[in-house]
């Protein structure tokens, strides 16, 4: 969790202008996010206040992406605002004046988004977690008209070049199981048997808003791109269906009940359940361990960390079980 790029007060007013929200009343840098800088910001009026006669004060995420190139984000903003037009609870970048979405900070693009009403869950309930999958569905669903073939920046070819910056992290036989499942997950993706579409692939609960039992927001599609569902439903069991490194099974049939009340599963993606859980708890524990390295390189008082550990002992609790055990 990290600010990679400081800004200050007048640097953020003066960035703000061209979006016709009024002057920058308050600030502060967001201790969310391993890869952007995030910046809260609260503006003297609402980018909607003349469709609403009101002159609200507005409240806004400024994003400012570190790695994610220039040329990519028109797929990104484009799926936030088809998501949006099929009634997904996203928040869609504001244009400013120009009609631009994008804005470039000190090289690097940069957008500005309205906040979205709603709060995290630390534990989900069963009926949360069956609402996820309900939603991660309708992701699929709405996003398979996008077009796009690129990978998102999360695809195979980055695990693997990740696995190799901090394979002298990692002990022997750590690197030797990380190489046997990522060795499986390659030939699963050459046989391209499993159903594709534009994949979130990082729906952890910090990007899932809620009032209650209903979802209200979901939010940083920036590693989005296309993928195999059962890998996007994945990631996201191994967050909302984890508890203390293991598998929540009644989480697990709740959050499954709910994407299949929208989409069946086919027999060639429950076949391949145990290795996508491996394959994504390995993926967040590299990455995690790649952000520290990052981190550490960047001193700044937001600079912290969320540990690989935790995602190291789910990988191993994958490895050492017996994979019916895992099977849906």
């Amino acid at each position: 969790m990290a600010v990679f790029t400081t800004l200050d007060f007048d640097e953020i007013n003066t960035l703000i202008k061209p979006y016709g929200i009024g002057e920058l009343i308050r600030f502060s840098g967001v201790s969310a996010g391993l890869e952007n800088t995030n910046y809260a910001i609260t503006t003297s009026s609402n980018h909607m206040a003349v469709e609403y006669g009101h002159d609200r004060e507005g409240e806004y995420f400024l994003t400012i992406f570190e790695e994610l190139p220039e040329n990519d984000l028109p797929f990104h903003l484009g799926l936030l605002e088809l998501l949006g037009r099929k009634q997904i609870p996203v928040s869609i970048p504001v244009r400013d004046y120009d009609g631009k979405n994008i804005q470039m900070v000190y090289q690097k693009p940069a957008v500005l988004c309205p906040s979205l009403q709603g709060h995290h869950v630390q534990s989900p309930s069963l009926i949360q977690c069956e609402r996820m999958g309900q939603m991660l569905a309708r992701i699929h669903e709405v996003s398979g008209d996008m077009e796009y073939q690129g990978g998102g920046i999360r695809d195979i070819r980055w695990l693997t070049g990740t696995l190799s910056k901090v394979s002298e992290t990692l002990l022997a036989d750590e690197l030797i199981a990380c190489k046997k499942v990522l060795e499986e997950y390659k030939a699963v993706s050459r046989a391209d048997k499993l159903p594709k579409t534009i994949i979130h692939g990082d729906l952890f609960r910090d990007n899932a808003l809620f009032d209650g039992e209903e979802i209200t927001g979901v939010i940083d599609f920036f590693t989005a791109g296309r993928g195999f569902m059962i890998y996007d439903l994945a990631v996201c069991a191994n967050d909302w269906c984890v508890s203390h490194t293991l598998l929540d099974k009644d989480k697990l049939a709740s959050f499954i009940k709910g994407y299949e009340s929208l989409r069946d599963l086919t027999d060639d993606e429950k076949a391949v359940w145990p290795l996508m859980l491996k394959v994504t708890a390995m993926r967040f524990w590299v990455s995690r361990i790649q952000a520290v390295k990052r981190i550490q390189s960047h001193p700044h008082e937001l600079n912290t960390f969320t540990s690989p550990e935790p995602f190291k002992q789910l990988f191993f609790y994958y490895v050492n079980s017996e994979p019916e055990s895992l099977l849906l």
